[in-house]
Order: C-alpha cells, then sequence, then structure tokens
C-alpha cells in the first residue's frame, strides 16, 4: 500500500536525475524523521531504483531515437548502407575494369 508521503516522493523528485546514494539517502532521512518504518523503507527505495532505472533506460531510448531521426532529415546515411553501397561500386568497378582488360586483349 503506497503512503500518500510515498505518492509525494515519487512526484516530487526527478527520478532519472538521481543516484543510489542520493536516493538512499533520502529514504534513510524519512525513516530517521519517523515518516516510514524500515520496512516501508526498503520497499520505497526498491521501487525507487527500479523507476530510476526505467527512466534513465527510457530517456537514452529517446535521446536515440531523436538523434537517429535529425541525422537521417540531414541526409547522413547509416555504416550499414554506405558499406553495402561501396561493396556494390568496388563490384562494378571490378566489371569495368575487367571489361577493360577484356578489351584491350582482344585488340
Amino acid at each position: 500500500m503506497e503512503s500518500m508521503l510515498q505518492k509525494m516522493l515519487y512526484a516530487g523528485i526527478g527520478l532519472f536525475t538521481m543516484n543510489k546514494e542520493q536516493t538512499e539517502e533520502i529514504v534513510k532521512n524519512l525513516i530517521e524523521r519517523g515518516e516510514m518504518t524500515a520496512s516501508e523503507g526498503e520497499k520505497t527505495l526498491k521501487t525507487l531504483l527500479e523507476r530510476i532505472q526505467d527512466e534513465k533506460d527510457k530517456l537514452v531510448d529517446r535521446v536515440g531515437i531523436e538523434v537517429k531521426d535529425k541525422l537521417t532529415k540531414a541526409g547522413f546515411v547509416r555504416r550499414e548502407e554506405y558499406e553495402k553501397l561501396l561493396k556494390k561500386l568496388e563490384a562494378l568497378e571490378a566489371q569495368i575494369t575487367g571489361q577493360a582488360e577484356k578489351d584491350t586483349e582482344e585488340e
């Protein structure tokens, strides 16, 4: 059962900007002030740490999507696409060179 204090704690903390030590310190202070029991503190800490990691993961995903979108809009190609085109170009060059050598031999 989440208490009002826990809900306020979740809402009032910038979750993805906190690290484990900061989170532990906040929960420890709440326990020391008697605003939650050690058991509640343990559960709250576990929940907060999970939410912090989840928010960090979501942020990394969002940033990755935005960067990819901006690079695509700017006209950049992915390395895989570049390498695929490079291989095609090399194959065409080999064909042209081979055909030119063949034509020279026939003359």
